[in-house]
């Protein structure tokens, strides 16, 4: 038209741009809502089938609860390896192999768990399986060192007992153990072990509320006089104190000073305190008890709350009655939270530069494993059984805060169905409670891409907080973390540099500062820790990464595979897809695809990682590929929330996603 300027021109696009979406939408919106619940609720259904299986979590669930702690240890190698350090002295211990385990290949996985469960089991002692200077990987790494050392060694590293794997003749047991010099006294008395483990667990359920109260503190003081739900006090509160425990923990043991009772206290007094004055300004937040705004049908959130409490209470009661057999539970981070129990970080404990432990990944993140330290403090003492109540107390975390986020746009009712799938996963109770830290890194991954998308979506400071927050806490749990924690300041970056506004700029500045400023004692006190075989980081960085690039024609085919496996995700992913195609509206909205451009980079980078490794990727994928998908599942549950949020919902001109 003659005449008109080019802001009324670009408006008048818009307005026609609207009315053709709109036309797109079908007449008949309340049938994709139909299509919608019947999608989620076969899903459902079909996760309820899953657990009749002879093999299903609910079928060990009852076979757990209904052994005897001593056949439940009986039948274990963690176990064996706890009566084997019982009978040892109080020195180091030599592993030596005989018989078929000098040369049988078929022996190097059961020689290799072995080796790193006494190891775990035995902490601070050694045992003794190579020279100082050996990287040891696995079994094969033993049994190709063959570690035969003469007596004068023995003597310079304190071994007082041999412990023999393999045997010569059908008579001998396996593993045995020799006696090299009489045994130091011990208190044995077992009389007082129940009133022992009572309180080791009435000390660490103490330390649990101590978590949720520093949680409580400082969401008071990042929205002073806020309303809090009971979900938000029980999920978003200690969550944030988890984090934040941890990097007290960490950097007071930089300090020199070990987790221990009396630090606990001076925590527990200051934050005491803190909360008595933010109440006396009125500044506490207030906790809304009863929820005012129910709607026709909400009544029906008894039944996904009933199977979502059914799996979490599946879960927390398979963790307490079983001993901790995960391979990388109890030769990473269970290891790690012995080490930093006995042990401050000033001076750096040597383990972190022995090489002959080069397994436990020295170059890990602590965040977990401090946590863990945290307990054993409160208790007195190093129980790992009661302490795995802090690897369930993170575990369980997720589900609260998937529900927090689907319901920032979702109803009440959908978003319970949708928390319901994630506790109900069958991959949730492989990986729930085992003491590993992929659950609380999906849980701080979780609360850090919600307030991404809430900052994005608002631009109001304490979202951005929050996100600095998690994302900080993400970093310190896994390397994994690390680099998703830069994502998210990536895509801030990014809507920044699109929206052109200053206010969003400054948003990108302060969460790189704050997210540096939060892990900066870690990546300093790190760096020079060895990073051997694996070092993922400098791989993906190296120009070499484009020779590897060939080997994604194996590595997405391999994760599609595993997409489909039934009896891991059950209907997850075909759900999702589902949801999203109904809701595709939601594709206008700038906070849906950050999600997307998230989960592409976060897919992205995980098959890079696979292309990288030198690892056999048969053997590796296999064995790790279902844990790096479940980092993506929060992410994956949020967009179909949110899709399915914009069913019913028109497009208006200020939803527009190419709105300046």
């Amino acid at each position: 038209m003659p005449g008109m300027t080019r802001c009324g021109q670009t408006r008048l696009n818009r307005v026609k741009l609207e009315t053709i979406l709109n036309q797109l939408i079908p007449a008949h919106r309340r049938g994709f809502e139909y299509a919608a619940w019947g999608v989620v609720l076969l899903v459902l259904v079909h996760l309820c089938w899953l657990q009749l299986r002879p093999e299903s979590e609910l079928r060990r669930f009852w076979a757990v609860v209904t052994e005897s702690p001593a056949s439940r240890a009986a039948a274990t190698e963690h176990g064996q390896s706890d009566r084997i350090v019982w009978r040892a002295t109080d020195g180091n211990l030599l592993l030596k192999l005989a018989g078929y385990a000098k040369t049988n290949p078929a022996v190097a996985n059961s020689l290799g768990y072995f080796y790193f469960q006494t190891s775990y089991a035995l902490y601070p002692r050694r045992l003794y399986a190579a020279p100082d200077n050996q990287i040891i990987n696995d079994g094969r790494d033993i049994m190709r060192i063959g570690f035969s050392p003469g007596p004068q060694w023995l003597q310079a590293h304190d071994v007082r007992s041999v412990l023999i794997f393999g045997k010569d003749n059908a008579s001998e047991e396996t593993p045995r153990l020799e006696i090299l010099q009489p045994r130091d006294g011990r208190d044995q008395n077992a009389g007082q072990q129940s009133r022992r483990q009572l309180m080791a667990f009435l000390a660490c359920c103490l330390y649990l509320l101590l978590i949720l109260l520093v949680g409580f503190t400082l969401l008071s003081v990042i929205q002073p006089s806020s309303r809090l739900t009971i979900v938000q006090l029980i999920g978003l509160a200690p969550a944030i104190g988890a984090g934040i425990m941890g990097l007290l923990l960490f950097w007071t043991s930089l300090i020199g000073f070990a987790p221990s009772r009396t630090l606990l206290v001076i925590i527990s007094v200051l934050t005491l305190a803190s909360l008595v004055v933010m109440k006396k300004n009125n500044r506490l937040a207030r906790i809304k008890i009863l929820a005012t705004d129910w709607e026709k049908g909400d009544l029906w959130i008894v039944a996904p709350l009933a199977l979502t409490l059914a799996g979490l209470a599946m879960i927390v009661v398979v963790t307490l009655l079983s001993p901790l057999t995960e391979w990388d539970a109890f030769a990473i981070w269970g290891f790690k939270a012995k080490v930093l129990a006995h042990e401050a970080l000033r001076p750096t404990p040597a383990c972190f530069h022995d090489l002959t432990l080069s397994y436990s990944h020295l170059d890990y993140p602590l965040l977990v494993p401090f946590l863990t330290a945290g307990a054993y403090a409160a208790m007195g003492t190093v129980d790992d059984q009661t302490g795995k109540l802090v690897s369930v107390f993170l575990d369980v975390l997720l589900v609260p805060m998937v529900y927090l986020g689907l319901r920032w746009k979702l109803r009440r009712l959908p978003a319970a169905c949708l928390s319901a799938i994630l506790a109900m996963l069958p991959v949730m109770f492989r990986y729930g409670g085992v003491g590993c830290a992929d659950l609380p890194l999906a849980m701080f991954y979780t609360g850090s891409i919600f307030y991404v998308a809430r900052w994005i979506d608002r631009q109001q400071w304490p979202d951005l907080i929050l996100a600095i927050l998690f994302s900080a806490f993400a970093a310190f749990t896994k390397n994994e973390g690390a680099v998703l924690a830069l994502m998210n300041g990536a895509v801030i970056l990014g809507f920044g540099i699109w929206a052109g506004r200053r206010h969003v700029w400054a948003g990108a500045a302060v969460f790189f500062a704050g997210l540096l400023a939060m892990d900066a004692a870690w990546l300093s006190w790190s760096w020079n820790l060895p990073r051997t075989h694996e070092d993922y980081g400098s791989k993906l960085l190296s120009s070499a990464l484009v020779t590897h690039l060939p080997k994604l024609k194996e590595i997405i085919p391999a994760m599609l595979v595993q997409m489909a496996e039934f009896q891991v995700w059950g209907l997850l992913w075909i759900m999702a897809v589902v949801l999203v195609l109904l809701g595709w509206r939601a594709l206008t909205r700038p906070y849906v695809l950050v999600l997307w451009a998230l989960l592409g980079m976060q897919l992205m980078i995980y098959a890079l990682a696979y292309s990288v490794t030198p690892w056999d990727l048969a053997v590796l994928m296999p064995m790790t590929m279902d844990r790096l998908l479940l980092h993506t599942v929060p992410a994956v549950i949020f967009l179909a929330g949110w899709h399915w949020a914009e069913m019913g919902t028109g497009l208006s001109e200020k939803s527009l996603v190419f709105q300046k």
